[in-house]
């Protein structure tokens, strides 16, 4: 069963040039896994979630804050998000190994 029909969405908000970034995707055949990438820079990271979270729902995606996972290597960045909307979930990336299957067991994750 793939992750859309769990109703697991993934994006990115990556402060990054678009068209590599982009690059990378297709050539790792992972683009289509991400839905409504924001990929720019300087442009403040909750910002960009809420820009995604507005996309899915006018797609008609249910999705509170609290079940939204956030990870990025930036303690700034997990910090920016976290005074934006407290209950945005928070990881480091490269610092919390965690099996897939564990998230997705998670309760969280409903």
């Amino acid at each position: 069963m793939g992750l859309k029909a769990k109703n697991i969405r993934m994006s990115v908000a990556s402060w990054n040039d678009p068209p590599p970034v982009t690059e990378v995707l297709k050539l790792l055949n992972i683009k289509d896994y991400f839905e409504y990438p924001q990929i720019e820079w300087d442009r403040p990271k909750a910002e960009m979630i809420r820009t995604i979270v507005t996309h899915l729902k006018r797609d008609g995606v249910s999705i509170r804050s609290d079940e939204i996972l956030f990870v990025d290597d930036s303690n700034d960045h997990l910090d920016a998000v976290q005074k934006a909307d407290s209950q945005i979930r928070r990881a480091k990336a490269w610092s919390h190994p965690i099996h897939p299957e564990a998230l997705l067991q998670a309760t969280w994750l409903g």
